[in-house]
């Protein structure tokens, strides 16, 4: 199941996701948190990181893959962000997978 959402909660802004858990009946093992590569590499990591969240989802794994902020879908430009704006992200879209499948 793959499942795009727009975290709530962040400084400046939602941050868009992508959940991608495994089907009804698979036993939960846990959750990863996945964070997108910068730049052109993130554009082309985007499908290798989906495919990789199916495969943990095929072994109980719940996978959240989260563009922070001035990355991919999520809101601001990449000129905007800094890296204590994302240090400030990761412990906030952290909690969202732990809660979904601890």
């Amino acid at each position: 199941m793959i499942e795009p959402v727009f975290l709530g909660g962040f400084a400046r802004g939602a941050r868009f996701a992508l959940w991608v858990a495994p089907e009804a009946g698979v036993q939960s093992r846990g959750s990863i948190l996945c964070i997108q590569p910068l730049g052109d590499e993130a554009t082309l990591a985007r499908r290798t990181l989906v495919a990789q969240a199916r495969r943990l989802a095929d072994a109980g794994w719940t996978t959240l893959i989260v563009d922070l902020f001035g990355t991919g879908d999520s809101r601001g430009e990449t000129r905007e962000a800094t890296l204590d704006q994302w240090r400030a992200d990761l412990p906030l879209a952290s909690s969202a997978p732990r809660a979904r499948a601890p």
